[in-house]
């Protein structure tokens, strides 16, 4: 299998979000009295697949804290958001994003939550005499079938680095993405790639 590691920048563009998809959540949320307790935050790992309309048709639950019931709100509650599409050489696409979904009270201070990076790899050096770690995201087309058909980096991330990112996807089998028909549909991904300087 071949795959393309440097390509035109931003030719994919993952599916995201914004301010305005954050106010639908939050009213959805509030509207479901969905809460977290005054010293413990709820939070839900998500996987959503995203049309090229830009709505939200599929959910995929993943770790997460909190009530029971309440959590299982999360996902129905995404359903429907128009998230901002994914794009393939600037057409709308359809995109699988992963998110995290958190709830909480104040006085609580926002909880920093994060999801873990899908793979990490040691290198002898980091860019600029950077030390500790280097977190890029780059940008995946997946086929129908699952495979990964082109790799680059995001935006004004270091080049260098991506290709380093995007050459550990060669043979990687995705899960594919099933559209509102039923058919598998090829899709962007973005993945998260943290670099760890050896010796640190």
């Amino acid at each position: 299998m071949v795959i393309g590691i440097i390509s035109l920048a931003g030719a994919l563009v993952a599916a995201s979000a914004d301010q305005r998809v954050a106010n639908q959540l939050f009213q959805r949320i509030a509207t479901a009295r969905v809460s977290a307790t005054s010293n413990e935050p709820l939070y839900q790992a998500v996987t959503l697949d995203v049309a090229p309309d830009g709505k939200i048709t599929a959910c995929d639950p993943g770790e997460g804290q909190g009530d029971t019931a309440n959590l299982g709100k999360i996902c129905s509650m995404t359903l429907g958001i128009r998230f901002i599409a994914a794009k393939i050489e600037g057409k709308p696409s359809y995109g699988r994003i992963r998110t995290i979904i958190t709830v909480y009270s104040p006085p609580m201070d926002k909880p920093q939550i994060e999801l873990r990076p899908e793979q990490v790899l040691s290198v002898n050096r980091l860019p600029n005499g950077k030390n500790g770690t280097l977190d890029i995201k780059t940008n995946l087309l997946i086929s129908a079938t699952g495979l990964v058909d082109r790799c680059e980096a995001g935006n004004d991330e270091p080049q260098a680095y991506a290709n380093v990112a995007c050459a550990q996807m060669v043979g990687v089998t995705a899960p594919v993405l099933i559209d509102r028909s039923g058919a598998a549909v090829s899709y962007v991904k973005e993945v998260h790639t943290r670099f760890v300087k050896e010796g640190d």
